[in-house]
């Protein structure tokens, strides 16, 4: 399972075009159930344990209590971010492109983009250099071609407006809703 989640992910990051292709045709055949326990969750768990790991070890008084704030903070902003995307996707975007009709390729589509920024987010939770801090803003170019690839996008112009509303509610609803529990904890 791991393999697989990792092949989907180095794929979307090295070669979104032909990534986007295989995992359109592959979508097909699987539910949003069966999609959220074999892709987006374990992802959303080795997250949340690389975040607690490295709060550990990062703080040198070893305060269980500040990892598993960090921890349920990631935790819940990927996992509320995810459904807050969603529901962004379904009431905002469909109105302006009807290619995202698809209730299922739409689920799977925000699932995949989310699962890059976590891997993104386990990068930087483990190298602390400050460049990978404008690494999340990739997503763009995922969402470029997946908007090519997966939703069948052809218009330029169709397709950055699509981008830059994609790319703002994937990379904005995990990062509000950390900044609101942050907010609640501290």
């Amino acid at each position: 399972m791991f393999k697989n989640i990792f092949a989907a992910i180095f794929a979307l990051i090295t070669n979104p075009v032909t990534a986007w292709k295989d995992l359109s045709a592959r979508d097909e055949d699987e539910n949003q159930d069966g999609f959220l326990k074999s892709f987006v969750y374990p992802v959303l768990g080795v997250t949340s344990l690389v975040a607690f790991v490295t709060c550990m070890w990062a703080n040198r008084e070893y305060d269980v209590q500040t990892s598993l704030k960090e921890t349920i903070a990631v935790l819940v902003s990927y996992f509320l971010g995810y459904y807050f995307a969603l529901f962004l996707f379904e009431k905002g975007l469909v109105r302006f492109f009807p290619e995202l009709e698809n209730g299922v390729k739409r689920f799977h589509f925000i699932g995949y983009c989310l699962s890059v920024l976590m891997a993104i987010s386990i990068v930087i939770l483990l190298i602390n250099f400050t460049f990978f801090r404008f690494a999340p803003l990739y997503i763009a170019y995922i969402i470029w071609e997946g908007a090519r690839e997966y939703w069948g996008i052809t218009d330029d112009n169709k397709r950055m407006a699509f981008v830059g509303a994609a790319s703002t509610i994937l990379i904005a609803a995990p990062w509000l809703i950390k900044k609101i529990l942050y907010m609640m904890i501290n």
